[in-house]
């Protein structure tokens, strides 16, 4: 329940990695699900459409419920 922290982390791994960096893809994915649980429904959505950009394997029934 620490999700504001949760997304100050994200934002600092995000910005700190390096080009290419495999990870980035989750790191977005894992700030849609703080931005989603704190009621961001348009950050959670942006998010999760970067993530899949970056291949990482977004499920479907969680764009959805998100709106996308």
């Amino acid at each position: 329940n620490r999700h504001r922290e949760a997304i100050a982390e994200y934002d600092r791994a995000i910005r700190l990695a390096p080009r290419g960096e495999p990870r980035l893809g989750a790191y977005y994915l894992n700030r849609s699900y703080a931005w989603w649980a704190l009621g961001e429904r348009s950050s959670a959505l942006n998010d999760a459409r970067e993530a899949q950009r970056l291949g990482a394997e977004v499920e479907t029934a969680y764009l959805r419920l998100i709106g996308g």
